[in-house]
């Protein structure tokens, strides 16, 4: 009878650490997600706003949480989706703050463009960008049109 008691006593005990490890462990990925997110959130453009008309060149400046990464501004015109890579590896302050140019002078007036910027531990050549970098961050895209 002892040795039963003592037996079920283990199964219930390695049930409920089981329990616990099995529960956590799903805890602890959605909380890494929602931080992604949130940092994510704060990986933005803060300059020029949504809409903006430029000229063949434009500054563009935003904040990241990504210090320790590369930061390229990325480009793609609407009418062919392809992705350039503007400008880059931006500085980055130690406030997270960062600067860099968008260039369209080949573009006819008129045309839009999806402009964000990404955050990678890769080195990318400027041009079209051929292959994303598997652990690119990237940030909110703004539409930014070419004054006719």
């Amino acid at each position: 009878m002892k040795i039963l008691e003592i037996a079920s006593m283990v199964i219930t005990i390695i049930g409920f650490v089981a329990t616990i490890i099995f529960g956590i462990l799903p805890l602890h990925e959605r909380m890494d997600r929602m931080e992604e997110a949130v940092l994510l959130k704060h990986f933005t453009i803060i300059h020029p706003t949504d809409n903006t008309i430029v000229e063949s060149s434009e500054v563009i400046n935003g904040r990241t949480p990504f210090l320790t990464l590369n930061h390229y501004i990325l480009s793609a015109p609407m009418e062919t989706n392809d992705v350039y890579v503007q400008d880059g590896p931006l500085k980055v302050s130690t406030g997270g703050r960062w600067v860099g140019v968008v260039k369209f002078d080949n573009a006819d007036a008129g045309k839009k463009f999806l402009v964000q910027a990404v955050a990678t531990k890769a080195v990318l050549p400027h041009g079209l960008l051929t292959k994303p970098p598997g652990d690119a961050l990237y940030s909110e895209a703004i539409t930014l049109v070419k004054r006719e």
